[in-house]
């Protein structure tokens, strides 16, 4: 047929597929974990604010701003202030960046993940019991809500986890305790 499929791409692709001559883009709908109403969100801004022409400008403009909305009932403290939190239970809303389960020295599963809101990159520990407890809902492409206690140790913030809810659950009214 001499068809080009183009991959979906932030700044060329619209929802749905597109076309023209012999060449389809992929829609945004393509995109796994991404919901309709991020994606409405995402289209927004770019409309908005033109298009994304780093990475990094990216971060900054999404994915977590595209959740303001449901942020603003929520008391999360910011990445770049965690240290200052240590020793008192607090809440904060990340992204999933990447986990790394491992197992305690009496064989329990635990794991060690990293998170990342508008502010900074934060570390979070899933402990055994939270860890049995929140394993299902790690490593998904949505924003978290996460609760527990910040530890510092050699100058590094961690949050022991003690809940985690999805940000977008927050926006529908689910109880988030």
């Amino acid at each position: 047929m001499g068809l080009r499929v183009l991959p979906p791409d932030i700044n060329a692709s619209g929802y749905h597929y597109t076309g023209m001559d012999r060449v389809i883009r992929a829609g945004l709908m393509q995109i796994q974990g991404l919901s309709g109403e991020g994606l409405d969100s995402l289209l927004d801004e770019r409309e908005k604010h033109g298009p994304f022409i780093r990475f990094g400008e990216f971060m900054a403009r999404a994915p977590l701003d595209l959740h303001r909305d449901a942020m603003r009932g929520i008391r999360a403290v910011p990445a770049r202030k965690m240290k200052g939190w240590a020793g008192r239970h607090i809440t904060m809303v990340g992204w999933w960046v990447t986990g790394k389960p491992v197992r305690t020295k009496n064989g329990r599963p635990m794991e060690f993940a990293t998170f990342e809101d508008t502010t900074d990159i934060f570390d979070a520990t899933f402990f055994p019991g939270a860890y049995a407890r929140f394993h299902k809902k790690l490593a998904q492409q949505r924003p978290y809500i996460l609760k527990g206690r910040v530890e510092v140790e050699y100058g590094v913030a961690t949050l022991n986890v003690g809940w985690v809810g999805f940000l977008d659950d927050a926006r529908t009214g689910e109880e988030l305790t």
